[in-house]
């Protein structure tokens, strides 16, 4: 399979577990999406400050992702998520890649605040890389290797928002994690500073 078949399997695959997938050409782009998201759900509408968290943002783009939050009167929250025991309205995450037969995430985190953002939030918003999306796990198997060698580090695969139906077997979403799954693929650019 190509790249582009890659992707359109992934976007097709994860809507089927309830993921919301969209594209944007440009991090500016991401970054614009994610404010008006945050800022249209009733989820970010509770007492107090919207809050959204993003804790492994590479540096060069979070000054220009702050400034945005500043702007709309958004609480930025990079570290400590410890401290919003109630949660926050958002989290944005990276991921490592994509697996277009199943429209998992796979994602590799090396601290608490980044998997705390993926799983305390309202509202969870993974960026992917276009070029990260793979036909299957099979194709990423050196990489996952290296990733669950390095110390201390966590790595999940996500395949739709949190769900259970344990309660009288009806699916409910969202209550052992995010009530929303969102996806951003991002086209053009690519995330300074490689994966988590």
């Amino acid at each position: 399979m190509n790249s582009a078949e890659n992707v359109k399997e992934f976007a097709e695959k994860a809507g089927q577990v309830s993921s919301v997938v969209s594209f944007a050409e440009s991090v500016d782009r991401v970054f614009e999406k994610c404010i008006s998201l945050c800022l249209e759900k009733k989820a970010c509408s509770g007492n107090g400050p919207v809050t959204i968290a993003f804790p492994d943002l590479p540096s060069d783009h979070a000054a220009g992702f702050e400034n945005l939050c500043l702007k709309n009167g958004i609480e930025q929250v990079k570290e400590n998520l410890r401290r919003y025991e109630k949660g926050v309205d958002l989290g944005i995450t990276l991921a490592a890649y994509g697996i277009a037969e199943t429209g998992t995430i796979v994602a590799g985190c090396s601290g608490e605040d980044q998997r705390l953002a993926s799983m305390i939030s309202d509202l969870h918003v993974i960026l992917l890389n276009e070029k990260d999306i793979k036909a299957c796990d099979s194709d990423i198997e050196e990489d996952l290797k290296k990733m669950t060698l390095q110390p201390g580090s966590y790595t999940a695969f996500i395949t739709g928002p949190s769900r259970t139906a344990d309660i009288e077997r009806v699916l409910a979403l969202g209550v052992h994690g995010p009530l929303e799954l969102h996806i951003i693929i991002l086209r053009e650019e690519e995330w300074q500073g490689g994966r988590i």
